[in-house]
C-alpha cells in the first residue's frame, strides 16, 4: 500500500503538468477559432464595404 502511495505522489506533479497542458491547448484551440470568426466576419464587412463604393 505505501508503494502505491509513493507511486501516486511522483506521478502527481506529472499528472498536473499533463492536464494543464492539455487545458492550455483547448483553450489555444477555441480562441483560435475565434478569433478566426472574428476576422472573417471583419473581412465580409470590410468586402461589403468595398462593394458600395
Amino acid at each position: 500500500m505505501r508503494d502505491i502511495f509513493a507511486t501516486l505522489t511522483q506521478l502527481l506533479p506529472l499528472a498536473i503538468l499533463l492536464f494543464l497542458t492539455i487545458c492550455i491547448v483547448i483553450l489555444f484551440f477555441k480562441v483560435n477559432k475565434y478569433i478566426n470568426l472574428k476576422t472573417k466576419y471583419y473581412q465580409s464587412k470590410l468586402d461589403k464595404n468595398k462593394d458600395t463604393q
